[in-house]
């Protein structure tokens, strides 16, 4: 693995590249937003066959962002930044939670590009979609929180939309520990919020509010693939997904939640190599 700083304007982007050799190349795109996660468990499974590239997306982690904004066409143009330094004509993307977003948003605008398109238990689109979105999530929450952890969550909550990222921090571990309530075993790594950022969170949030919904692509020349876990956040909301790309390939995995990697790692698996042909 080596690692790059690659300037954008006034930011630098944390890159990492994994197996820089191999002839086809798969970009990652973590959640959040604001949240730095390298997704090691995703790049072990693919880093044999595939060049791999993740990076701490703008603001985030070990992303230098002074007076940067955080509109949605910044974004995109990180990952054309990305691609045209190492000289990367097409590519595969893959996109997780608010990733799958930001995947589903490029894509629709440089589909030229891309070679496929994995949509890991995505947020499922911008405007008034991620408001319902919004609102499954907090559902969901409440349902799996006593009333202390609520009012833990509402506290921070708070204090996060008021710039905190600290707040952000012990939000998202109170999140987690709902995730994964009923799963003993499973071993989360919380660093993954040391470095979360609220001004990444709430400017993204305001930026993909007022962003117009994206149509998706009805039949595109490469092959898409999502996935939900059978207790993700995001149910009803599914739909607006699966509407957007009828001709993707999509599967429900069982005894999941939102991060299928870890909860359901072989069935994970199973569904990658099956994929990516590995």
């Amino acid at each position: 693995m080596i690692k790059k700083y690659i300037k954008n304007k006034n930011i630098l982007l944390n890159v990492r590249v994994y197996s820089e050799t191999k002839s086809e190349t798969i970009i990652l795109l973590h959640g959040g937003p604001g949240i730095p996660d390298k997704m090691v468990e995703v790049v072990d499974i693919l880093k044999n066959k595939f060049r791999i590239i993740t990076f701490d997306q703008r603001g985030t982690g070990n992303s230098k962002c002074e007076n940067c904004d955080f509109s949605i066409d910044s974004y995109i143009s990180d990952i054309n930044i990305i691609i045209d330094f190492f000289s990367i004509k097409s590519f595969h993307l893959f996109g997780y939670s608010w990733g799958g977003l930001y995947a589903q948003i490029y894509a629709s605008k440089n589909y030229k590009k891309i070679l496929s398109l994995f949509l890991c238990s995505s947020m499922p689109g911008t405007s008034e979609i991620w408001k319902e979105a919004e609102k499954e999530a907090i559902t969901f929450n409440k349902k799996s929180s006593n009333f202390i952890t609520l009012l833990s969550i509402a506290f921070y909550s708070v204090l996060g939309i008021f710039g905190n990222s600290f707040a952000y921090k012990k939000l998202y571990e109170k999140i987690l520990e709902n995730y994964t309530k009923n799963e003993n075993n499973l071993q989360y790594n919380y660093n993954i919020f040391a470095n979360i950022s609220a001004k990444a969170i709430n400017k993204t949030r305001k930026n993909a509010l007022k962003y117009t919904e994206i149509k998706g692509l009805q039949n595109p020349d490469f092959p898409i693939f999502i996935t939900y876990g059978d207790n993700d956040i995001y149910t009803k909301t599914q739909k607006f997904v699966f509407n957007k790309y009828p001709t993707a390939k999509r599967q429900i995995i069982e005894n999941s939640g939102h991060t299928a990697w870890l909860q359901n790692p072989e069935k994970f698996r199973e569904i990658i190599t099956k994929f990516y042909d590995l």
